[in-house]
């Protein structure tokens, strides 16, 4: 570093004469790079170089990307959330959730858009420890529901994150600038863009992507680009 200190410094003098030729002036103690452009550029060389394993790198460069990316990239599209309508009879919405494969459900009322609450798969069996099936009134399950939480489509996954953290909710339904609902961010969408997918014993496959026996790929038109 001392042999090659005097080197440097001219070369750093070429270069901001150069700069300040083209009307570009350096500042002091300023940074070219960003932290995060600087974490990810070291990220990617002990990758290339074999010394960090691709999904090590992969959960450091999706922690960086929260902040880049918003919930509408991420979300479940209204189309694909399943729901259940408020107006049923109440054995037919308690067979509905015993059926399904989630545990949190969003309710609507008079249309799809309008959602009232989320019924919790843990919230209905209390009801049904007290109750036979065939009691359980429509009241009982609205008095039930736990409140909805709706973000606009524009909230940073990162700023998502930390209100999922702080609020200790872990859905909320997406709506755009008129309201309009968009679909259904959850904390586990979230961390699945820093670790990869993650299923358990109820999830069901439902791939966007089949590969066919010829090597070609088969995608479905929704299929988020990322």
């Amino acid at each position: 570093v001392l042999i090659l200190a005097p080197i440097t410094w001219i070369m750093e003098k070429i270069v901001f004469f150069l700069l300040r030729l083209f009307g570009i002036k350096h500042e002091k103690n300023s940074r070219s790079l960003s932290v995060e452009d600087e974490i990810r550029g070291t990220v990617n060389l002990h990758h290339k170089e074999g010394r960090l394993f691709k999904l090590d790198k992969d959960m450091v460069t999706g922690i960086l990307d929260l902040a880049e990316i918003t919930v509408e990239d991420v979300m479940v599209h209204r189309s694909n959330i399943f729901m259940v309508n408020i107006d049923d009879n109440p054995k037919k919405i308690i067979l509905q959730v015993t059926d399904s494969p989630h545990t949190r459900i969003p309710v609507w009322k008079d249309n799809n858009e309008n959602i009232i609450g989320l019924i919790h798969a843990k919230n209905l069996l209390k009801i049904l420890n007290k109750k036979d099936i065939d009691e359980i009134n429509r009241e009982d399950i609205k008095n039930s529901l736990i409140k909805t939480w709706f973000v606009p489509e524009t909230t940073s996954l990162k700023d998502q994150l930390q209100m999922h953290l702080r609020r200790k909710i872990k859905i909320a339904m997406v709506v755009d600038e008129y309201g309009g609902l968009k679909g259904m961010i959850s904390l586990e969408d979230i961390i699945e863009e820093i670790v990869g997918d993650i299923n358990d014993e109820h999830d069901i496959d439902l791939s966007d992507i089949k590969r066919e026996k010829d090597g070609s790929l088969t995608v479905n038109g929704s299929t988020e680009i990322r």
